[in-house]
């Protein structure tokens, strides 16, 4: 294979693209069915083994998951927080190192790797027994579905006369440089029934407005690497041609989540290099999985079940899509909307499933990513968004999910997102984060430290203050007692992450705007620090890398089995990081 490559090596890498050389008549991975050969399907097994504690009451689950989405103000609970307009920021909640892309982009990858269809409160002890039907792997199933020639209604041909480009619906009108220019292909709406459903690999990638317009852009940045030449010297086959494309869309996806996503922005800064090298990473708690007879890589259930559901802290509760939203409503009346709704009712929200994307909801991703160029952002605007903070609190939307609207009061709980997720940790049999860190020879959060709020970097403020205030409400609901030395493992993962999780500056650009807004630039720093949660901690960073470097080290086609590859110059502009915000202006450019 060549010389080890360092995982931390990534920005002195050459940058020409190695030409393929062999393996042009292998079917790409995954495109006959699933990722793995002739599979449709993984399953998922556990790194650590099942919890050895009792199980927490139901009603404490229950009051904690209602505790994460209580809002808190500097003299005491607050109503729910509706976020403020884009020109205003909001430090306390927002994490400015993360760009609300990356809470999108993270849930297209959730989706790529896992689908657990175990219907909810139904216990599932035995994880090896839950059947994965995504394929665990880097490969983007989600957008191939199972090729050209098994799902032909996904392509259509290219100007080589090869049904080797993925469909897209109508174009979006005013759609400029570095916006969504295309809706998803949809079935027409019926008589009887309006939704207009999108036809793609994975349906949850039109669950709301801005996963599925993640979902468009990987579709246009396979369209548009096929028909550059530039991309396939030498190859004159379309199906050869069509391989390279899927494996070039494949690699860039890949390097932009382990090395941007991953180790740019969720995880701590060192942790990859924990791991070793990038062609045989040290995986001691995979491989070993994987030594007792697997044939396939697997989907940890602490990953899938817990830590990877870090995404769920950072939703913001509305979002400003692009420069035209700002000034038009949804029914384009010109009633200013300076953020539309996650959830909120039905044809003003988010909210996707059969509702088609048109000018009102197109991206300008200036507002979303950096590398991206915003159009017309308003003076003093915030752009782009940030995500909201990896901390133990989710938004308000999160706790009525519009798709259990109707369910009886006994059984509303279900909507809680937080609930849900703290529902089915317990119905795997996780392990508590007390017994990963355990696992992992970290040393865990004390019982005082997970059930407090702020940082490690916490300087007490003068007066009142929302940490105070919500360390006294965590104090008051008794969780300190119930949970001691058990703490769920998605809470402590989130809980670690906001005690640990602040060592990044905070950029130029925020902080400018906090200076355009008369604030102090060192007070806001502080606050920064006092809240935490700009990436995961220890326990959080090791699970996560674990997980996606043995599905990468276990799929012998990712691209870190191919040493000198590197993303392409045309991608990779200006040479440097290659960022997802870099593989979006290609795309859409």
């Amino acid at each position: 294979m060549g010389a080890s490559v360092p995982l931390q090596s990534s920005n002195e890498m050459p940058k020409s693209l190695r030409p393929y050389s062999s393996g042009h008549s292998i079917t790409p991975r995954g495109l006959s069915a699933g990722a793995i050969d002739g599979i449709r399907h993984g399953r998922f097994d556990r790194l650590f083994p099942e919890t050895q504690t009792t199980a927490p009451d139901d009603a404490m689950l229950l009051k904690l998951a209602e505790f994460m989405v209580t809002s808190f103000e500097a003299d005491g609970v607050g109503a729910p927080d509706p976020g403020r307009p884009i020109i205003e920021a909001e430090v306390s909640d927002e994490n400015a190192t993360i760009p609300a892309a990356y809470t999108y982009f993270g849930q297209f990858v959730d989706h790529d790797l896992t689908l657990d269809v175990t219907g909810f409160g139904q216990s599932q002890k035995d994880a090896k027994a839950v059947i994965d039907f995504r394929t665990p792997a880097l490969d983007l199933d989600c957008v191939y579905g199972g090729g050209p020639a098994d799902q032909p209604s996904l392509y259509r041909k290219a100007s080589n006369g090869a049904r080797h480009l993925l469909r897209l619906g109508d174009a979006i009108a005013g759609a400029g440089p570095g916006s969504t220019r295309n809706d998803l292909l949809r079935l027409p709406a019926l008589p009887d029934d309006p939704a207009q459903i999108a036809l793609i690999g994975d349906k949850r990638n039109d669950e709301n407005k801005i996963v599925s317009q993640v979902q468009a852009t990987m579709i246009s940045l396979h369209n548009k690497i096929y028909e550059d030449d530039d991309f396939h010297p030498g190859i004159a086959d379309p199906d050869v041609r069509f391989e390279n494309t899927v494996r070039l869309v494949r690699w860039h996806y890949q390097w932009v989540v382990l090395f941007d996503y991953l180790s740019g922005h969720i995880c701590m800064s060192t942790a990859l290099s924990d791991f070793g090298s990038l062609e045989t990473p040290h995986l001691p708690y995979y491989a070993a999985v994987m030594a007792k007879g697997r044939d396939y890589p697997f989907m940890p259930v602490e990953f899938s079940g817990a830590a990877y559901r870090l995404g769920h802290s950072m939703v913001r509760p509305s979002y400003s899509l692009s420069a035209a939203n700002l000034t038009k409503g949804v029914d384009g009346a010109g009633v200013p909307n300076p953020r539309f709704p996650t959830f909120g009712k039905r044809g003003d929200d988010l909210r996707g499933f059969g509702e088609p994307i048109t000018s009102i909801w197109s991206i300008d991703w200036g507002f979303f990513i950096d590398g991206v160029t915003p159009t017309a952002p308003p003076a003093g605007a915030v752009v782009p968004q940030p995500s909201y903070r990896i901390d133990t609190r989710v938004v308000n939307p999160l706790s009525h999910l519009p798709e259990f609207e109707g369910l009886p009061p006994e059984r509303k709980q279900e909507a809680n997102l937080a609930y849900r997720n703290l529902n089915r940790g317990v119905g795997l049999g996780l392990p508590t984060g007390e017994e990963v860190a355990a696992a992992l020879k970290i040393t865990p959060l004390s019982n005082d430290q997970v059930w407090s709020a702020g940082s490690n970097r916490y300087k007490d403020e003068d007066g009142p203050s929302e940490i105070k205030s919500r360390r006294a409400a965590i104090t008051a609901q008794g969780f300190a007692g119930h949970f001691k030395d058990r703490t769920p493992l998605w809470y402590y993962i989130l809980r670690e992450a906001e005690y640990y999780g602040c060592t990044r500056e905070l950029p130029e650009a925020y902080l400018a705007g906090i200076v355009a807004a008369g604030e102090d630039p060192e007070a806001v720093k502080q606050e920064d620090l006092n809240y935490g949660g700009q990436h995961m901690g220890p326990v959080g960073s090791r699970v996560v890398l674990e997980t996606f470097l043995g599905l990468l080290s276990y799929d012998e086609k990712s691209f870190i089995h191919q040493p000198t590859w590197r993303p392409h110059a045309k991608l990779n502009t200006g040479g440097g990081d290659f960022t997802l915000g870099k593989l979006i202006d290609y795309a859409l450019g």
